[in-house]
C-alpha cells in the first residue's frame, strides 16, 4: 500500500521540525520505507513564533526537493502550511503568505488551546465565501470537540474536513483508541496523517495504523491514508465517508463517541 502524508513537518529549519539536511533526509528515508509516496511539506505558519520569510521558506524546499530527488525520485513532495487559528489568517492566505495544501483550497488548521464555537463558526463562513476549505489538524487533540459530539457533527454537516495523527491510532492509550476507533468507523475521520516532527517526536509512521485502520474498519484504509490526500492534493472534492455501522445521521453517529475526554499528549 502507498500512502500520501498531507501533515508532516520534515522541511528542515523552519519550525520545530529538523535543524539539518541529515536530520530531515532521515525523516525521508523512514517515510519512503513505510509507503509513503507523497508527503505535503506543512511548517507552521505562526509568525510571531517562527518568523519564516516566504523567499527562505522557498529555498529550503527547493533544496530538500533536490536531494529527495536525487536519493527517491518517485517521492513527491509538496509545500503548505499548517495554519494556527488567527483573526488575521484569511487575509495571510489570501495575500499568500500562509500556504493552502499543495496549492489546492484546503487549509490544514491547527485550533488554539481556546476558542469559541461563535468565532469558529463566523471564521468557517467568511473562509468558505472566499473559496477556503477547512482540514482540522489532529482533532483527537481539540478537547472542546473531543466533548461535544453536537458540535462535531455540526462541522461535519457544513464540510469541515478532519485529520487524525497515525501515532495516536498506535500509541493513545486504550480509552483513546476505542473513541479513534468509534470515530473511523462511523465515517468522521478524512485523512490519517503523520504530523512528524523528527526520528523521536512523532515518527513518520504509517503503516502500522494502517494496518489497525483496516482491521477497525475494513476497507477505509485506501482513502484514510491515500485517496483522499490524493484528492486534497489534486484539488478534488474530499467526500463524506459513509459509515462502518448502521447509523445514518452525523448526532447518532457521534452519540457515545466523545464522552471522555482524551486528553492527548503532542
Amino acid at each position: 500500500m502507498k500512502f500520501v502524508d498531507v501533515h508532516n513537518h520534515t522541511l528542515l529549519g523552519v519550525d520545530d521540525g529538523p535543524q539539518s539536511m541529515a536530520a530531515a533526509m532521515e525523516m525521508v528515508a523512514h517515510a519512503y520505507g513505510e509507503g509513503v509516496r507523497q508527503i505535503i511539506l506543512t511548517p507552521h505558519y505562526r509568525p510571531e513564533i517562527f518568523p519564516v520569510r516566504e523567499r527562505a521558506l522557498q529555498e529550503r524546499f527547493q533544496e530538500l526537493r533536490t536531494a529527495v530527488g536525487n536519493s527517491h525520485p518517485d517521492l513527491q513532495l509538496h509545500l503548505g502550511h499548517e495554519a494556527h487559528f488567527s483573526h488575521d489568517l484569511l487575509d495571510a492566505l489570501d495575500a499568500g503568505e500562509c500556504k493552502t495544501l499543495a496549492g489546492s483550497r484546503v487549509v490544514l488548521l491547527e485550533l488554539p488551546a481556546f476558542w469559541n464555537p461563535q468565532t469558529m463558526e463566523r471564521f468557517f463562513f467568511d473562509g468558505e465565501a472566499r473559496g477556503y476549505k477547512f482540514l482540522i489538524a489532529h482533532v483527537e487533540r481539540v478537547e472542546k470537540l473531543m466533548q461535544d459530539s453536537a458540535l462535531m457533527g455540526d462541522w461535519l454537516d457544513r464540510g469541515v474536513l478532519f485529520q487524525v495523527n497515525a501515532s495516536s491510532i498506535t500509541n493513545g492509550r486504550p480509552k483513546a483508541q476505542r473513541i479513534l476507533r468509534r470515530l473511523i468507523m462511523t465515517g468522521c475521520i478524512h485523512v490519517v496523517a503523520t504530523d512528524a516532527h523528527s526520528m523521536g517526536r512523532r515518527r513518520p509512521d504509517m503503516a502500522q495504523a494502517y494496518g489497525l485502520v483496516e482491521r477497525w474498519a475494513p476497507g477505509s484504509g485506501e482513502s484514510l491514508f491515500y485517496g483522499n490526500g490524493l484528492k486534497i492534493i489534486e484539488n478534488k472534492q474530499v467526500e463524506k465517508r459513509e459509515p462502518c455501522i448502521g447509523e445514518n445521521h452525523w448526532f447518532q453517529r457521534l452519540k457515545g463517541v466523545t464522552k471522555w475526554n482524551m486528553n492527548l499528549k503532542k
